[in-house]
């Protein structure tokens, strides 16, 4: 006979907290049932419950789907395979989570029960989907699922990440290049002609003038303020790229040229692939977006999702909510149309993701071959406009002592 500590609900709500024995924790909670209350939570005393596991991350949750993913479609035992995982584990809170998943599997609970009633440290998605699953017995295709959507996002977003390092790289070498020349060489050359008395030509004038705006820029606030510039569009990047930040930063960011539309693309394709795997394991509509909601990075299509959800509760199609809201590609309202009259929105979902995935490989493939070839050839036309704007005074300079 075991001890449990319990918390639960009469059909007032009034919360009741209390110890009683019992065989297992099934036969404690058929008690508290018995009585008319609802079970909140049970705990069995001198047990892995003592410290309770703080909610994960979304990578953190990931490691313990996956271990249980590879646990399920193995041969070895549930409750030792768990602690094995807990102890290779190079996380303590995923290692905790394991052995407290383990010790509820070893008193009875289903392993489903487990990872979507009782753990509440793992997120609202994974639970959700989990529950889901055990009902459609889809768990293992469900968990391996979960387990490439995340590794696919996390791919993607390193993609994205990458195809923008490159040329931002590029661009800021190439400002070290341009800012050179007006400030520390055109000055000498202007003094020079001073000296001379020069008659200087058009093209002269103009970069002597752009060198005396830079420098009076960077001597007065300019510098203050392009720095800071500089320095708000670089966060801005970081914060989309890591998920972090509201709607409105990751709208703006959006609408950045070439960089912008890999951002949407990206975000929409974690949505429409999570939002595919819950469908198929036969969650409402509605339930489905929220879950997914839960389980993306982008605060944007966050929001989305909820207005979705919002809109196919009144009784409106996932199809005509996307339309008339037009804040992800309009290029897939159309599949999702085809796949709402034909019942086959999973499978269209899938396709709409395998196409935004193929739209952002290729101008990732554009902007890491395109663009340091184009800044390089404008540096070198404004360098060599620079050069030839600097000589020209001195070649007439030379003809007249000849």
């Amino acid at each position: 006979m075991m001890q449990f500590r319990y918390i639960a609900e009469d059909a007032q709500g009034v919360r009741q907290e209390g110890e009683l024995a019992a065989d297992s924790a099934d036969a404690a909670r058929q008690q508290l049932v018995d009585r008319g209350l609802r079970v909140v939570e049970l705990h069995p005393l001198g047990g892995d419950h003592q410290q309770p596991v703080p909610k994960l991350s979304q990578k953190e949750s990931e490691e313990v789907v996956i271990a249980i993913a590879e646990l399920s479609s193995s041969e070895l035992p549930l409750v030792e395979g768990l602690r094995a995982a807990a102890d290779e584990s190079v996380s303590s809170r995923v290692a905790q989570a394991l052995r407290q998943i383990a010790a509820d599997v070893e008193l009875g609970y289903a392993l489903d029960s487990v990872m979507s009633e009782r753990d509440k440290f793992l997120p609202a998605h994974v639970r959700g989907l989990v529950a889901a699953a055990a009902r459609t017995h889809r768990m293992g295709v469900a968990l391996d699922d979960l387990v490439e959507h995340h590794r696919a996002t996390r791919e993607v977003w390193g993609k994205v990440v990458g195809a923008i390092a490159y040329p931002l790289i590029v661009l800021a070498m190439t400002l070290f290049v341009l800012a050179f020349l007006p400030i520390f060489i055109v000055p000498q050359f202007k003094q020079m002609f001073l000296e001379f008395e020069l008659e200087l030509p058009t093209i002269t004038q103009a970069v002597i003038g752009l060198s005396d705006a830079i420098l009076w820029f960077g001597d007065g606030p300019g510098l203050w303020i392009a720095g800071t510039i500089g320095v708000v569009f670089l966060v801005l990047i970081a914060l989309a790229s890591l998920g972090v930040g509201t709607p409105m930063t990751h709208r703006f960011t959006t609408t950045m040229p070439l960089i912008g539309p890999i951002w949407q693309w990206s975000g929409t394709a974690a949505f429409t692939r999570l939002l595919a795997t819950m469908l198929e394991c036969d969650i409402p509509l509605p339930d489905a977006l929220l879950m997914t909601r839960d389980g993306l990075s982008d605060p944007e299509v966050r929001e989305v999702a909820v207005l979705f959800a919002r809109g196919v509760e009144n009784g409106r199609s996932l199809s005509d909510v996307m339309s008339d809201l037009n804040r992800l590609p309009a290029s897939i309202t159309p599949f999702v149309r085809w796949g709402e009259r034909t019942g086959k929105l999973p499978e269209a979902l899938r396709a709409v993701t395998d196409m935004l995935l193929l739209r952002v490989q290729m101008r990732t493939m554009l902007l890491r071959s395109i663009a340091p070839p184009v800044v390089f050839i404008l540096v070198g036309i404004l360098v060599g406009f620079i050069i030839i704007s600097l000589f020209m005074p001195l070649i007439s300079l030379i003809q007249g002592l000849s």
